[in-house]
C-alpha cells in the first residue's frame, strides 16, 4: 500500500521555491493563486507541481486604525514555511516577485519518503510593496 503526503491548502498570500522552472498561464485574468489546493504527493515518487500567481492591483488596508486605499506594486515571496525537508521551490520570475501586470508561477518539487507521510500546513511569508492612493 502506498503512503501519501497531502500538502494542505495553499494560502493566496504567496510562495517559496528553488528547483525546476514553471510556465506562467497567461489566460489567468483574476488575481489569486491557482489552484487553491496542490496535488497529493506520494511517498517514493518524485513530486512536481506548479501554482499560478497573479497579484492584486488595488486593495484597502488599515493604517493607524483608518482604512486606506492602496495600490500594490508587487508581492515578493520570502519563504514557504512548512514544506517537508526534501521539498524546495522555484519561481518564475526567478526573483519570486509577482505583480498584477503578469501571471507568474511557483514550482514545488521534492522526493517524499515514507517517513514524511502526513498533512503539511504551508504558510507563505511575503513582503508586499504598496503605495497609498
Amino acid at each position: 500500500m502506498k503512503r501519501f503526503l497531502l500538502i494542505a491548502t495553499f494560502a493566496a498570500s504567496a510562495v517559496y521555491v528553488q528547483a525546476q522552472n514553471c510556465n506562467p498561464d497567461a489566460t489567468i485574468t483574476q488575481p489569486g493563486v491557482y489552484p487553491e489546493q496542490p496535488d497529493t504527493a506520494f511517498a517514493d515518487e518524485a513530486y512536481d507541481f506548479s501554482f499560478q500567481v497573479l497579484a492584486l492591483k488595488d486593495t484597502v488596508v488599515v493604517f493607524a486604525g483608518q482604512p486606506q486605499n492602496a495600490t500594490i506594486d508587487s508581492i515578493m515571496v520570502n519563504n514557504v514555511i512548512g514544506l517537508p525537508s526534501s521539498f524546495e521551490y522555484t519561481c518564475n520570475p526567478v526573483n519570486c516577485v509577482f505583480t498584477w501586470r503578469d501571471v507568474g508561477c511557483v514550482n514545488v518539487t521534492g522526493n517524499p519518503t515514507q517517513s514524511q507521510a502526513g498533512v503539511y500546513d504551508l504558510k507563505i511569508a511575503p513582503t508586499i510593496y504598496a503605495s497609498r492612493n
